[in-house]
């Protein structure tokens, strides 16, 4: 993979990533191309399909562009740009530029057994009208400027090495309109499995649905600064965590009463973890709602720190050991492991609580036995799986909205658009698709 720097090391002149040896320009159409170099640096752009150079003059930033108008279909072309120093881009075609985006469906891989995959893969040098470029994955709270991209860095031409990790969907979708329309294509592939919608929207559309205002503004609130915005996510969780106790019923006078030993779960229902709650036979389970087991705990490990697996909670936790906060983690590809302080270990009966957060689809605790456990040590455990009780609490529309990590979160609202599909946005291109 590749970050976006100066294409040329001997040249002032720098380009995006996206604008490389290999790339396709969409055929007949103003392109815009554009770069960096010295602030007030005259700039000449000279393409191989026109006889007349443009020019042009950085601004106060170094930043300059022009518009290219591209030819019919074909190639290869040429671009010479050069503020005093020439950088040349070579084997340039122009035809169809696609954007390839979506979940695991686009992101599913040649490599990985479809059909028709290996012989594809064999055979991908004979595919010289195709090219591809395939974006790194990457999420942000802010819209960003760079981008990077897999393999070299920038657009490859179809070989066994770029195209067995390239989306299948993409490539045939590409394969067919090169061998129906006859002329070059280039797919630009920019996706994630298992995402959400919403963190592929920008802010200014999420804005007019009233219910995401209250994170776009979260999002928009936070600091550049990395450890900064930790610090801040952290204050905000604390914050939620207090708006939270006022209208979920678990609490009372601020204390999650539903996780302390002891607590009245007479009508609590029975569910088996691993496993989804409604392959068991149990309705709803939805929105908010609780998990809790009760453990022994042995004299000998009394007063000391323990390490507590949760396996993998789908799809958010919030857990607590004897009625004290010890985690959160977001997202059910994810397991939750957490430190238990000593104080909190006490002999004999002690409650461990989870607030589940279900988002849609089945909901309940999974992972095997390595990963549902209480351990004090590698070979000091108390397994986890088993027998648990479960109790709704609150729809998700009668809940504080949660606070947004800008650090990380695939689906935090808006983040991959800002990171994956934001900095694309000067490719011009033929369409997009989304799978």
């Amino acid at each position: 993979m590749a970050i976006m720097a100066p294409i040329g090391l001997s040249a002032k002149i720098s380009l995006p990533p996206y604008f490389s040896d290999n790339m396709v320009l969409q055929h007949s159409s103003p392109v815009k191309f554009h770069g960096k170099s010295d602030a007030g640096a005259e700039v000449t752009v000279k393409v191989s399909w026109a006889r007349r150079p443009l020019k042009t003059t950085a601004d106060a930033n170094g930043e300059w562009s022009v518009f290219l108008s591209t030819p019919a279909p074909g190639g290869p072309h040429s671009i010479t740009v050069s503020d005093g120093e020439p950088l040349i881009l070579n084997n340039i075609l122009t035809g169809e530029v696609w954007l390839c985006g979506g979940q695991s469906n686009m992101e599913l891989m040649m490599q990985d057994k479809v059909i028709g995959g290996d012989e594809n893969i064999a055979a991908a040098a004979s595919f010289k009208d195709i090219r591809l470029l395939r974006a790194v994955k990457s999420t942000a709270a802010h819209q960003q400027e760079s981008i990077r991209f897999e393999g070299s860095g920038g657009w490859e031409m179809c070989s066994p090495e770029s195209l067995a990790p390239f989306s299948a969907a993409a490539f045939y979708f590409g394969k067919k309109l090169n061998e129906e329309l006859g002329i070059p294509v280039g797919l630009i592939e920019s996706c994630w499995g298992g995402t959400i919608i919403e963190a592929w929207t920008s802010a200014a559309t999420l804005g007019r649905i009233g219910r995401f205002q209250e994170t776009i503004d979260m999002l928009e609130a936070l600091p550049e600064d990395k450890e900064e915005m930790r610090r801040t996510f952290e204050d905000n969780v604390a914050k939620w965590e207090r708006r939270m106790a006022a209208v979920d019923p678990a609490f009372k006078d601020g204390v999650p009463v539903w996780g302390l030993p002891g607590a009245d779960v007479s009508d609590w229902i029975e569910g088996t973890v691993p496993g989804f709650l409604q392959m068991q036979g149990i309705s709803g389970m939805h929105g908010f709602f609780w998990m809790r087991k009760d453990v022994e705990i042995p004299e000998s490990w009394a007063g000391k720190d323990l390490v507590l697996k949760v396996g993998a909670v789908d799809d958010n936790d919030f857990t607590y050991f004897n009625g004290q906060w010890v985690g959160h983690t977001e997202s059910c590809i994810r397991q939750s492991v957490y430190n238990v302080p000593g104080n909190l270990v006490k002999p004999g009966i002690n409650t461990i609580a989870v607030r589940v957060e279900d988002t849609g689809g089945l909901s309940g605790i999974l992972g095997g036995d390595d990963i549902l456990r209480l351990s004090l040590s590698d070979d000091e455990y108390i397994p986890l799986s088993g027998k648990w009780l479960c109790k709704e609490t609150i729809s998700p529309g009668e809940a504080p909205v949660f606070p947004v990590n800008g650090e990380e979160g695939m689906n935090n609202p808006t983040g991959l658009y800002n990171a994956m599909i934001y900095p694309l946005r000067d490719i011009c291109i033929r369409g997009a698709i989304w799978y």
